[in-house]
């Protein structure tokens, strides 16, 4: 798949999303040296194509909140080690 990328994710139209998730991966495979927040479409269990890079943490989150998410969930034991943690609205 490929990414659509975002400067901030109040950019992004989440009207066709029926459950929008932001999960944080710190350092994935292909971008190692930075977060990424992925899009997920949470009713179906999917990522979407929007994501966003940032270089700290305090960064992401501080986008992400101002997107209007507002609960964090900490990475689950079953998770991908390299989630963070995930937002939803």
């Amino acid at each position: 798949m490929l990414s659509k990328f975002v400067n901030s994710l109040k950019d992004v139209d989440l009207s066709r999303i029926k459950m929008p998730m932001a999960v944080i991966y710190d350092g994935p495979k292909d971008f190692p040296e930075m977060y990424l927040c992925r899009m997920w479409e949470g009713a179906g269990g999917h990522p979407t194509n929007t994501a966003m890079q940032k270089f700290s943490l305090e960064e992401m989150r501080e986008d992400i909140q101002a997107a209007g998410f507002s609960i964090r969930f900490p990475r689950a034991a079953g998770d991908d080690p390299v989630i963070v943690e995930t937002w939803i609205r």
